[in-house]
């Protein structure tokens, strides 16, 4: 694992391409500004841009495809739509988490160890990239990265990596409580607010206590997370003219990428949230046609797209929508149904209110009606099949998440932490290739590492390797 020497500039990086390692080559720049002569601060912005394409880039589409949130129509996202995964697919997520953002962050905690606010932004943003990467891989390098006297890094256990992330949290807690609150320019998302960092950190915690089914914990955490939906973490383009700042969606379906991925013949779009089909999310006291057609892209014409692949459209990372749903599905698991569902009614107020999406033609159809005790019993509403009570309000939890988690790696990740504990409440989606027998579990280590550190070993179950977590 290479150290990165030179600060690249990336403000003029982060969208030059939707789908390429946009960092190939980033110890190579003749035009790189030496490390010593930019500030600390400095390195911020350009952490944060690489974070993006780590939460929201080429690999996060993949496995949305793997979801069925997305298809691949032609090219290469057929391929890998299908499956068809290589190791060199992933070296630019790999480069974007340790060089783009481990190392950066690291250096402004050597550089600026009294400054809490950017100390603690900068341990939230490390457990947020790695935290990804682990959820992703299973077992990578931790304790032992972006080490310069260490060449071949240990690849420590998920389990490891979730437990060592909260400590990395715990402490960002303490740092941004005992900062000064200031204006940071730099910061894309937040511009130095603490207060919004540390309701970012609480919900990161809460997150990873759900990934290792620690749920009690989860529930005391997601208490502190992102509070309103104004205060999510998101991308939110500016479509600035001389950056090519907009929506990485918007970006693809108007480059060469154009007609490759889409989801107009999805799962989701389709059968899911579809009227049409009976055994859609559709029923008397919700109506899915406004936040369908919100979530429909047009893949053929970028243009044409006014909801989520808008050219400005905020492209959510971690939010509002999570936190209460982690709420609801840890507090009905810890408390019971009651306490659930009062949660999960607070989330469909803001549904109700269009306040999680835009609502895009005033025919479209919105309807989130509180939900009560008796839709869960035996024959009610959002109880068909007469499972237990609180195992049909934690479906419709996780029904909902399987929406509200479109276009981030929480889907995916939901998918495998319930596909083989809990398959009487994990959404069912179907194989993308008719000869397929198992859903992919993972993705397959980078080409990059594997060919320069000698700990890098891929299972030989290769995707279908089942991770720690999931077990």
């Amino acid at each position: 694992m290479k150290q990165i020497k030179y600060l690249i500039l990336a403000a003029t990086v982060l969208y030059s391409t939707a789908c390429q390692d946009l960092v190939q080559g980033i110890n190579d720049n003749p035009n790189s500004v030496p490390i010593e002569a930019v500030s600390a601060v400095g390195f911020l912005t350009g952490a944060q841009l690489a974070n993006i394409q780590v939460q929201l880039g080429h690999e996060q589409r993949i496995v949305s495809s793997w979801s069925g949130h997305y298809v691949g129509y032609q090219n290469l996202y057929k391929s890998l739509y299908e499956y068809a995964l290589t190791s060199g697919e992933s070296n630019g997520f790999w480069s974007y988490a340790y060089q783009g953002v481990v190392n950066q962050m690291r250096y402004i905690r050597k550089t600026v160890p009294s400054d809490k606010l950017l100390v603690g932004i900068s341990k939230v943003m490390e457990a947020h990239s790695i935290g990804t990467l682990a959820a992703a891989y299973g077992n990578i390098p931790y304790s032992e990265a972006v080490n310069p006297e260490i060449s071949d890094p240990k690849f420590d256990s998920q389990k490891a990596v979730f437990a060592a992330l909260q400590t990395l949290l715990d402490e960002a807690i303490t740092d941004l409580t005992g900062a000064t609150k200031r204006v940071i320019a730099e910061d894309l998302h937040y511009t130095g607010d603490n207060a919004k960092w540390l309701e970012a950190a609480y919900t990161l915690k809460a997150r990873y206590f759900t990934l290792t089914k620690e749920y009690d914990k989860a529930l005391v955490a997601a208490q502190k997370g992102i509070s309103k939906p104004e205060n999510n973490f998101s991308f939110r383009p500016l479509a600035s003219n001389n950056l090519q700042d907009k929506n990485l969606l918007f970006t693809l379906f108007s480059g060469s990428r154009t007609g490759d991925l889409g989801n107009r013949t999805s799962y989701l779009i389709t059968t899911f949230l579809n009227p049409a089909v009976a055994t859609s999310r559709n029923n008397a006291k919700t109506r899915e046609a406004a936040r369908r057609n919100f979530l429909l892209l047009d893949d053929r014409n970028a243009n044409n797209n006014l909801g989520f692949a808008a050219i400005t459209e905020p492209m959510p990372m971690i939010t509002y929508a999570e936190n209460q749903l982690t709420l609801a599905e840890s507090a009905t698991r810890t408390q019971g149904l009651s306490a659930g569902l009062t949660f999960l009614n607070a989330y469909r107020v803001q549904l109700n209110g269009a306040k999680l999406f835009r609502k895009l033609n005033a025919t479209d159809e919105l309807k989130y009606d509180p939900l009560v005790a008796a839709d869960f019993e035996a024959g009610g509403l959002e109880n068909v099949d007469n499972i237990d009570p609180a195992r049909a309000l934690l479906r419709e939890v996780i029904e909902e998440r399987y929406i509200a988690f479109f276009n981030t790696w929480m889907t995916f990740n939901d998918l495998r932490r319930l596909r083989k504990s809990e398959s009487d409440i994990s959404v069912k989606i179907p194989f993308n290739r008719a000869t397929a027998t198992r859903h992919p579990e993972r993705i397959i280590y980078p080409q990059n590492e594997l060919n320069a550190n000698s700990n890098a070993i891929e299972p030989a179950e290769g995707l279908y390797f089942v991770l720690e977590v999931n077990k």
